[in-house]
Protein backbone atom coordinates (compact mmCIF):
# COMPACT_ATOMS: atom_id res chain seq x y z
CA UNK A 1 0.00 0.00 0.00
CA UNK A 2 2.70 2.83 1.03
CA UNK A 3 4.46 1.68 -2.35
CA UNK A 4 1.67 2.46 -4.71
CA UNK A 5 0.69 5.67 -2.82
CA UNK A 6 4.00 7.22 -2.95
CA UNK A 7 4.18 6.06 -6.64
CA UNK A 8 0.91 7.51 -7.54
CA UNK A 9 1.83 10.69 -5.24
CA UNK A 10 5.37 11.08 -6.79
CA UNK A 11 4.00 10.40 -10.00
CA UNK A 12 1.37 13.36 -9.89
CA UNK A 13 3.89 16.06 -7.79
CA UNK A 14 6.44 15.61 -11.17
CA UNK A 15 3.53 16.42 -13.24
CA UNK A 16 2.57 19.46 -11.54
CA UNK A 17 6.57 20.29 -11.42
CA UNK A 18 6.75 20.09 -15.42
CA UNK A 19 3.80 21.51 -16.06
CA UNK A 20 4.76 24.94 -13.98
CA UNK A 21 2.10 24.01 -10.99
CA UNK A 22 5.12 23.93 -8.52
CA UNK A 23 2.78 25.21 -5.82
CA UNK A 24 0.71 22.11 -6.06
CA UNK A 25 3.34 19.68 -5.56
CA UNK A 26 3.32 20.65 -1.52
CA UNK A 27 0.09 20.20 -1.81
CA UNK A 28 -0.28 16.56 -3.31
CA UNK A 29 2.58 15.18 -0.87
CA UNK A 30 -0.31 15.16 1.79
CA UNK A 31 -1.76 11.98 0.15
CA UNK A 32 1.38 9.86 1.07
CA UNK A 33 2.49 8.53 4.44
CA UNK A 34 6.27 8.29 3.24
CA UNK A 35 5.65 12.13 1.70
CA UNK A 36 4.08 13.28 4.53
CA UNK A 37 6.91 12.09 6.36
CA UNK A 38 9.36 13.81 4.18
CA UNK A 39 7.48 17.36 4.14
CA UNK A 40 7.77 17.07 7.75
CA UNK A 41 11.21 16.39 7.82
CA UNK A 42 12.30 19.32 5.06
CA UNK A 43 9.93 22.02 6.47
CA UNK A 44 11.01 21.59 10.47
CA UNK A 45 14.20 19.27 10.51
CA UNK A 46 16.12 21.37 7.89
CA UNK A 47 16.30 17.90 5.69
CA UNK A 48 16.80 17.94 1.75
CA UNK A 49 13.23 17.38 0.43
CA UNK A 50 12.89 14.40 -2.52
CA UNK A 51 9.97 16.87 -3.75
CA UNK A 52 10.28 17.54 -7.30
CA UNK A 53 12.40 20.51 -7.75
CA UNK A 54 13.88 19.73 -4.33
CA UNK A 55 11.10 22.38 -2.61
CA UNK A 56 9.51 20.95 -0.24
CA UNK A 57 6.63 22.56 1.90
CA UNK A 58 6.87 25.82 3.87
CA UNK A 59 6.43 26.16 7.26
CA UNK A 60 2.75 26.70 7.06
CA UNK A 61 2.11 24.38 4.34
CA UNK A 62 4.48 22.13 6.68
CA UNK A 63 2.03 22.77 9.81
CA UNK A 64 -0.66 21.25 7.59
CA UNK A 65 2.07 18.15 7.43
CA UNK A 66 2.17 17.81 11.19
CA UNK A 67 -1.57 17.80 11.35
CA UNK A 68 -2.33 15.30 8.95
CA UNK A 69 0.52 13.22 10.41
CA UNK A 70 -1.17 13.15 14.14
CA UNK A 71 -4.52 12.92 12.58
Amino acid sequence: VLTITYGAVSTLQAIADVQGSSGAVAWIGLFSPITLIDGVQSAFLGATSAFPGGVGPSNGEGAVYVLVTLG
